[in-house]
């Protein structure tokens, strides 16, 4: 074989490999996308009960990641916008940035409108309904309220499919998510009413638990906030679910009037005046705590702080049920006038408690609280002497006290 012939069969070798190499480029981008979705952690519902079971738990890291690998494997999830929608609501709510703020919640509510527009059927509208009345009530902006019991309204007349609800699982999702608005609303007769609603509806469900848990807390609010003038401090008071020293000392003031029932029921000269102590100085309540102190009230005194080397009162520290106790206890001596109530259940070997021993330098005073109707116990048999007292609990524990004044 010649030169030119060897090389004439080399070029066509040549020519042979390249168009072989170009057909299989051509070929394989016309190969149907693989999707890179297949392992289980990326099953859609899967992936969407992870995300709201982190939302459950305020890890919104954790949310977004969940919620972005969700969109990215099924774009078209709908339930999966409007969640992210509450996921930017919360982020909103936590930003201190008034600046970030303002995008979050911008980015919230674009979400929202995007997770309506892709609803297709009564279940998948349900769904963005809930959804849409938990961002609203995160969100609060102007007129939510209203907002959102125009969903309700609408996704209450719709029957979807309880199966296909996922993480809401029932129709009672609805109504227990707008007692939930309600209620932080400050609308809590209609909140508890529908709480009601929830529980006696569907005895063993998702929301039942939940549902009956709000509607003792609401209730309590109810009753305690029962007579007080709409704009009056016990208003404000009654839904904290901790109290301050600062709000005890008002509320011993300007709700029990303690100064004026001292003042009538003791017989003795009046508080002694003192000097602001000096982390109060600028408080708002600073009147009443002086008065409080004035009147050398236990359980809510003076506080040594070792690093100010000052007696300090701590305005802003959590009042314990102990110190409630205390503080009930010693009124109703002063008030009465009956001394016996500060020994009258010292040296008992049955405790009342079964976590507070009769040896307690409280224990005598949780003892008169809960006997005399001040304070309750749980089922349990437990007094919680460490837990901090809720605004409604406090409001309670004084009207009783008033009561027992009155009858007096």
């Amino acid at each position: 074989m010649t030169s030119a012939s060897r090389q004439s069969v080399a070029t066509g070798r040549w020519r042979l490999h390249a168009l072989t190499a170009l057909a299989l480029i051509a070929l394989s981008g016309c190969r149907p996308h693989v999707s890179d979705c297949v392992a289980p952690a990326d099953d859609s519902a899967r992936l969407y009960l992870d995300a709201m079971d982190s939302l459950e738990r305020s890890e919104l890291d954790a949310v977004e990641r969940s919620l972005d690998r969700l969109l990215h494997c099924q774009p078209d999830f709908h339930a999966a916008v409007s969640a992210r929608a509450l996921a930017l609501a919360l982020r909103a709510r936590a930003a201190g940035d008034p600046s970030q703020r303002a995008a979050y919640q911008q980015r919230a509510r674009a979400e929202l409108a995007a997770g309506e527009a892709r609803v297709r059927n009564a279940t998948e509208r349900f769904l963005h309904g809930v959804t849409a009345i938990r961002t609203l009530t995160v969100l609060q902006d102007s007129q939510w309220l209203a907002s959102a019991s125009e969903a309700y309204e609408a996704t209450r007349a719709l029957s979807p499919e309880e199966p296909s609800l996922l993480y809401y699982r029932e129709r009672e999702a609805l109504p227990y998510f707008m007692a939930e608005a309600l209620a932080a609303a400050g609308e809590y007769e209609k909140a508890r009413a529908l709480y009601a609603e929830v529980f006696a509806r569907h005895g063993v469900g998702r929301w039942n638990g939940q549902a009956e848990a709000a509607w003792r807390r609401t209730d309590k609010i109810v009753r305690a906030t029962g007579g007080i003038t709409p704009h009056g401090l016990g208003r404000k008071i009654a839904a904290q679910p901790s109290l301050s020293r600062a709000q005890l000392a008002a509320v011993l003031v300007e709700e029990l009037e303690l100064g004026k029932i001292l003042d009538e029921r003791v017989g003795t000269a009046r508080g002694t005046r003192r000097a602001a102590p000096a982390d109060v100085r600028e408080h708002p309540y600073r009147d009443q705590i002086v008065t409080v102190l004035g009147w050398e009230v236990r359980g809510i005194e003076l506080v040594y702080d070792a690093a100010a080397q000052a007696y300090l009162f701590q305005p802003e520290a959590a009042v314990r049920r102990k110190e409630l106790a205390i503080v009930l206890e010693d009124l109703l001596i002063r008030i009465t006038g009956d001394q016996s109530i500060a020994r009258a259940f010292v040296g008992q070997e049955q405790p009342l408690f079964s976590d507070v021993q009769p040896t307690a330098a409280w224990y005598n005073a949780c003892a008169t609280a809960v006997s005399r109707g001040l304070l309750e116990g749980d089922l349990r048999g437990a007094f919680r002497p460490d837990d901090e007292v809720e605004g409604a609990d406090a409001l309670l524990a004084l009207r009783a006290l008033g009561q027992k004044i009155t009858r007096k």
